[in-house]
């Protein structure tokens, strides 16, 4: 990893805590750099992911039930439909998204989604342990310091425990995120290469048309934390 940039703060560290804080600040960069560089990418995978949401979305409205269940007879006024029916809808909305390729195309967006996000997830993670290291450490050096000194210290503490707290948010996200697209890209497979039930059918066409906003939640996360890993740095 390069060595860190100057830094900004007025006082220097004890030794210990300096060697940490140019970690903390090796990986941010790290991260920022990966962000800046793979940004575009991601925001094209969810441009597309939305176009096939849209797609599928109307495929449901025009041909199927809209939430595949039972129950959603009522919202169409088949009352009196039989479930053969339905399950036929449900069926033909299925062979639309197979056969139209949308579904490999989410196979291949999210495995790719999926790459991009993951060197920034391990960046994260080494910055939340860094951070957490530098909380620790500190309290066995603060008897050295000045009051004026302390104060300064405590500044730079505050700013470590909140990035922290921050960077253990964004991975909670990126964790959750990216475990439901694993799930996605699996259940794709199953459904294009082996007869399934139905449930995992309704469960492919609600996930499809979910994808994009899963992803763009991921991308917001990880602007945000870019922004907030600039300002410390």
């Amino acid at each position: 990893m390069a060595s860190a940039p100057r830094r900004r703060w007025s006082k220097d560290l004890p030794p210990d805590l300096s060697e940490l804080m140019n970690t903390l600040i090796n990986y941010a960069h790290s991260f920022i750099r990966k962000f800046d560089y793979k940004e575009p990418a991601m925001r094209r995978i969810v441009r597309e992911l939305q176009t096939i949401s849209d797609e599928v979305r109307e495929e449901v409205q025009n041909r199927g039930p809209s939430d595949f269940t039972r129950g959603v007879r009522q919202t169409f006024g088949f009352l009196a439909a039989p479930l053969e029916l339905v399950e036929k809808g449900v069926q033909h909305v299925t062979n639309a998204v197979i056969e139209s390729g949308a579904a490999h195309q989410v196979e291949t967006l999210g495995k790719e989604f999926m790459e991009i996000v993951e060197p920034m997830k391990i960046d994260l993670k080494q910055i939340q342990t860094t951070c957490e290291k530098l909380e620790q450490e500190s309290s066995k050096v603060k008897a050295t310091y000045t009051l004026e000194e302390m104060e300064e210290f405590e500044g730079i503490l505050r700013r470590v425990s909140a990035l922290g707290k921050q960077s253990e948010g964004v991975l909670g996200v990126l964790v959750t995120v990216l475990g439901w697209l694993g799930d996605l890209v699996m259940l794709v497979v199953n459904v294009v290469k082996a007869t399934v039930s139905r449930e995992a059918e309704e469960k492919l066409r609600a996930s499809i048309m979910e994808s994009a906003e899963r992803c763009q939640k991921v991308v917001r996360e990880l602007e945000t934390m870019k922004k907030e890993l600039t300002e410390f740095i």
